[in-house]
């Protein structure tokens, strides 16, 4: 299995009970707890990303936030020379075809929340690190 506890994360999420649970998951896969950053919006995530400069390696978000969406959140990491390598994992309820290529054409993933398991947010870093090529 990977060693994923350097990779830095930022965890985007305006439910606290969710920013909760995906922190729990991430860490029980291997992501070390001082590695992860969590933020409440896109506005945030956005601040840490092109303000502060923050070295991100993979970025989850929630669909649904107030102010801006985890959309146009994605869109503006991905078109954005500074964070597109950034790796994306939308946890959201939706599961629309629409939604589901618009996150392939942003090399980014899609993981259901509701029901959520180890496992499978072990599948999508693997997806993004095959062969534990971490880094």
């Amino acid at each position: 299995m990977a060693d994923y506890s350097l990779l830095r994360v930022l965890l985007v999420d305006d439910s606290e009970v969710d920013q909760l649970t995906l922190q729990a998951l991430l860490e029980a896969i291997g992501f070390a707890p001082n590695n992860i950053t969590v933020v409440s919006s896109a506005a945030e995530a956005l601040d840490h990303l092109l303000v502060k400069k923050e070295l991100v390696d993979v970025m989850t978000t929630d669909l649904q936030m107030p102010e801006m969406d985890g959309k146009k959140l994605v869109d503006l990491v991905y078109t954005n020379p500074v964070t597109r390598q950034v790796r994306v994992v939308m946890v959201t309820t939706e599961d629309e075809p629409a939604l589901q290529d618009f996150l392939q054409e942003r090399r980014a993933k899609h993981l259901q929340k509701k029901g959520l398991m180890p496992d499978q947010l072990l599948r999508v870093m693997k997806g993004f690190y095959p062969d534990g090529a971490v880094g």
